[in-house]
């Protein structure tokens, strides 16, 4: 059978790649991948293509730069499906961490992966994306830029596409980029004209639970650089309105209310605590943020119940300090402004009861109180009769 001895060729030169730089063996593999016998055979196609890497890998450590140049002409192939363009831009991003590579090469690798942005499959667009974000987690933007940035086009065309993962995998580059970028970068993707409330506002509202996660992640870095004054564009504060985040506090899931409630807390903290524009201040005093804030205490799930209590904790400290910074004020002074009122409000939370309402046996009699119908706890036939007799007995 042509197929079993090709596969086992392939397991055998897999194997001796491992442990020996063959570079006539390296140029024989890189020839398969043009063959249609290979192409056609998903697992004849992956086992030649770990060999690649094998060879590649050890090239690395081996300080062999030229056998290297191969590896973006892999990754641009389209018959390299997801799951070999996962190992080829694996083995990438670990050369990118431990070598320092020519341009050309860099520049190679990203035409590559713009390349692949174009793929007619969502999975190999989904690795590209995931290979950005893991690029910037492990090299931090300084390394990852002349890789990422040149991505920028792609990575907010792919906001709108079709497939819930891609969408969901772009955002979150656009947080790495806009939580660790440099000035340039962080207000090109924030003034991007791709990147408008409307955009953001349907990703926000999107039907799938972890793309809206990640919406609220993005606009909670979008939010956090305009507070710093580190960004000037307000799509991200435009994009929101207070009967879409009333909405998105009943959630069914719970991680989509606990970003929400962050988002929350942050502006509530940026608008009674902070520096803020009138024009920035009249439109997050609209989206009533504080109120709701307030009202995520009751919330079903302990870790949005949490993420209340430390943020109005931090907010009580800051009261605290601001108090004793300006004076202790008359008991019958009357309160005139909007942080006075909350204030008033952060005073008559029951800290002690929302800390109490973490606790594990807390959760135990919720679970009771809120789930367990009564009419099951109530026994309807005779007493020792019934469901409460063993029948052993």
């Amino acid at each position: 059978n042509r197929r079993l001895v090709s596969g086992e060729a392939a397991r055998i030169a897999r194997e001796h790649c491992r442990h020996t730089l063959d570079r006539n063996m390296l140029g024989q593999l890189e020839h398969l991948l043009a063959q249609p016998s290979v192409i056609g055979s998903p697992q004849l196609l992956h086992t030649v293509l770990e060999a690649i890497v094998n060879a590649l890998h050890l090239s690395c450590s081996q300080t062999d730069v030229d056998a290297l140049q191969m590896l973006p002409d892999l990754a641009a192939n389209f018959a390299i499906r997801a799951p070999g363009l996962k190992m080829l831009l694996g083995l990438a991003l670990e050369i990118l961490d431990h070598r320092r590579l020519s341009t050309t090469f860099v520049a190679s690798l990203t035409q590559a992966l713009a390349t692949r942005m174009v793929d007619v499959e969502w999975e190999p667009r989904d690795t590209v994306l995931e290979f950005a974000s893991g690029a910037v987690d492990r090299l931090g933007w300084g390394r990852a830029k002349a890789v990422v940035e040149p991505l920028v086009e792609d990575v907010v065309s792919a906001l709108g596409d079709p497939e819930e993962y891609v969408r969901a995998a772009a955002v979150q580059v656009l947080v790495r980029v806009v939580s660790s970028a440099d000035a340039a970068t962080r207000s090109r993707v924030a003034g991007h004209p791709g990147l408008t409330r409307v955009r953001l506002g349907q990703l926000l509202g999107d039907s799938e639970a972890f793309v809206k996660r990640a919406a609220f992640d993005l606009v909670a870095a979008l939010a956090l650089a305009a507070e710093q004054q580190r960004e000037k564009s307000r799509e991200w504060l435009h994009c929101l309105a207070h009967r879409q985040l009333y909405l998105v506090c009943d959630d069914p899931d719970f991680e989509v209310r606990l970003r929400c409630t962050r988002l929350l807390a942050q502006l509530t903290r940026w608008l009674h605590f902070g520096v803020m524009a009138d024009a920035d201040r009249l439109a997050v005093k609209e989206l009533q943020v504080d109120a709701l804030l307030l009202d995520m205490c009751n919330d079903s799930s302990r870790y949005v119940r949490l993420a209340c209590l430390e943020s109005l904790r931090d907010m009580q400290g800051r009261r605290a300090k601001a108090s004793e910074e300006q004076g202790v004020e008359h008991p019958e002074k009357r309160r005139t402004n909007d942080t006075d009122t909350f204030c008033e409000k952060l005073g008559s939370v029951d800290f002690g009861r929302l800390e109490r309402s973490l606790s594990t046996e807390h959760l135990y009699q919720e679970a009771v109180d809120r789930q367990v119908d009564r009419q099951l706890m109530t026994e309807a036939d005779d007493v020792n009769a019934g469901n409460n007799i063993l029948e052993c007995y």
